[in-house]
C-alpha cells in the first residue's frame, strides 16, 4: 500500500530541510560555544567537535566544490596577504604574539581548530552555492562568519566608552570582516578547497607566528581593507570580471535613470553610514532605552544621544555609563573621592533608591544631550525577545545590511 500524497510530501521536506537545519544548529552551538569561557580540555575538544559534526554533515556536498586553478588562486592571494604582513613589519614594526607565548599550548591549539576552521569553509561554500553564487550571498557569508567566530562578549566592547569601542571595530571586528569577505569570494570563484587552505594558513599565522606586525589602532583597519580589496582584484577571472562590470555599468545606468526610490534608498543608506561612522568616531552615541527608571522624562522606546563631557560631569546631569551588565542611563546625584579618585553616583528618577555602586570616571559614555521619543520601540521590542547585547548585535547587522546595499547598488549585483 502506497503512503499519503501528504507523507511523501512531509518526508521530501524533511528531507531537503534537514541539511540547512542541522548547519544553523550547528553554527548557533558553535556561537554559542564561543561565547562561553572554556578553559583546560573543554576548550579545544568542543570547538573540535562540533567542527568535525559540521564537517560530516557537509563532506559529501563540498568535497568536490572546486574549480580548475584553485591551487593558483590561493597561492597569489596568499602571497599578497604574506608580502603585506612583511611590509607591515617594515613600516610598524613587530610586536610579540601573545597567542603563541606558550609553543605547545598555541601548536594543540591550532591543531585542535583545524576541524572547525574547515567546518566554517564547509559551510561557507554550502550557504554561497545554496544562495545562488551571487553578491547577496557572498556579503551575507562573510558577516554571518564574522559574527560566529567573534565571542558574544566581546560585542559588549562596541557598548563601552567611545576609545574602547573605536579601538575593538578598528582593531578586530573590521579586520574580521575583510579576511571573511575574501573567504567568502575565495570559495563563490575557486570553491572550498582555496577558501580552506586560506583559512589554516591564516589560523595557522595567528596561531604559531611569534611574531605579528605592530600596528596602531587607527592604521590596522585601513590595513586590512586594502590588503582586501587588492586581493579582490586577483580573485576575480579577467574575463568574467570584464563581462561583469560591463553589465553592471550597463544596470546602473538603466536603475539611475528609472527609479527615484533606488536614489533615495541610496542617499540614504550612505547619508546614515557617514552619520553612524562620523558620530562614533567622534564621541556621539546613540541608545534606545529599554526600561523605565528614568520615566517620565525618559520613556521605554525613546533613543537617547550622548556627548562627550569635555567640561566634567556634574550632579543633575544625565550620563551614560558602561557596566558589565550594559549600558545604563541615570542621573548623577552625587561625586565624591574614593581611594583617591572621582567617582559619581547615579539614580534613576522613577527608583526609590540611589544606585548600589559607584561609577569611576572613565566608565562615563557621555552625557545625554538629545532624547527622540518613540523612535526606538522596534529596537525595545527587539531586546525584549533576545535580551543581553541585543542593541549591538542589531546595530552590526543593520551595518552590514546597509554596507551591501551600497555595495550591491554601485558595484552591480551578482558576482557571476
Amino acid at each position: 500500500m502506497k503512503g499519503f500524497p501528504l507523507t511523501t510530501h512531509a518526508k521530501t521536506f524533511i528531507q531537503e530541510a534537514a541539511r540547512p537545519v542541522a548547519v544553523a544548529a550547528l553554527l548557533i552551538t558553535l556561537f554559542m560555544a564561543r561565547s562561553t569561557p572554556l578553559a583546560g580540555p573543554p576548550a579545544y575538544l568542543v570547538p573540535a567537535s562540533i567542527g568535525t559534526l559540521m564537517l560530516t554533515l557537509l563532506w559529501s556536498g563540498v568535497r568536490n566544490a572546486y574549480k580548475e586553478g584553485w591551487g593558483l588562486a590561493f597561492i597569489v592571494v596568499a602571497s599578497i596577504r604574506v608580502v603585506a604582513e612583511v611590509l607591515a613589519i617594515a613600516v610598524f614594526g613587530a610586536g610579540i604574539n601573545a597567542v603563541a607565548l606558550d609553543p605547545l599550548s598555541s601548536f594543540v591549539g591550532f591543531i585542535s581548530f583545524i576541524p572547525l576552521a574547515l567546518a566554517i569553509e564547509a559551510s561557507r561554500v554550502y550557504i554561497i552555492r545554496k544562495g545562488g553564487n551571487n553578491a547577496a550571498t557572498v556579503m551575507g557569508s562573510a558577516a554571518l562568519m564574522t559574527l560566529v567566530i567573534i565571542p558574544f562578549p566581546r560585542l559588549a566592547q562596541l557598548a563601552g566608552p567611545s576609545a574602547i569601542a573605536w579601538s575593538y571595530m578598528t582593531r578586530s571586528l573590521i579586520p574580521a570582516f575583510a579576511n571573511n569577505l575574501i573567504l567568502s569570494e575565495l570559495a563563490a570563484w575557486w570553491g572550498f578547497r582555496a577558501s580552506a587552505t586560506y583559512s589554516l594558513l591564516m589560523w595557522g599565522m595567528y596561531s604559531i607566528s611569534p611574531i605579528m606586525p605592530n600596528t596602531p589602532w587607527f592604521a590596522t583597519a585601513i590595513f586590512a581593507v586594502t590588503v582586501a580589496v587588492i586581493q579582490s582584484f586577483s580573485i576575480i577571472p579577467a574575463g568574467p570580471l570584464k563581462e561583469r562590470v560591463r553589465e553592471a555599468r550597463a544596470r546602473r545606468r538603466v536603475r539611475r535613470g528609472r527609479s527615484v526610490v533606488d536614489k533615495v534608498i541610496t542617499a540614504a543608506a550612505i547619508t546614515i553610514l557617514g552619520l553612524a561612522l562620523a558620530g562614533f568616531a567622534l564621541g556621539y552615541r546613540a541608545m534606545v532605552v529599554v526600561s523605565g527608571s528614568m520615566e517620565p522624562e525618559i520613556r521605554v522606546g525613546d533613543v537617547v544621544v550622548s556627548a562627550p563631557n569635555t567640561d566634567g560631569v556634574e550632579v543633575g546631569d544625565i550620563v551614560a555609563y558602561a557596566t558589565p551588565q550594559g549600558i545604563i542611563v541615570h542621573r548623577v546625584v552625587s561625586k565624591e573621592v574614593k581611594d583617591g579618585e572621582l567617582v559619581y553616583r547615579t539614580k534613576g528618577d522613577a527608583n526609590n533608591a540611589v544606585d548600589p555602586w559607584v561609577v569611576p570616571k572613565e566608565s562615563i559614555i557621555g552625557e545625554v544631550t538629545a532624547i527622540i521619543p518613540y523612535v526606538g520601540y522596534p529596537m525595545y521590542l527587539i531586546a525584549s525577545a533576545l535580551g543581553g547585547f541585543a542593541q549591538a548585535t542589531t546595530a552590526l547587522i543593520t551595518a552590514f545590511l546597509l554596507t551591501f546595499y551600497v555595495y550591491n547598488r554601485f558595484i552591480g549585483g551578482d558576482l557571476v
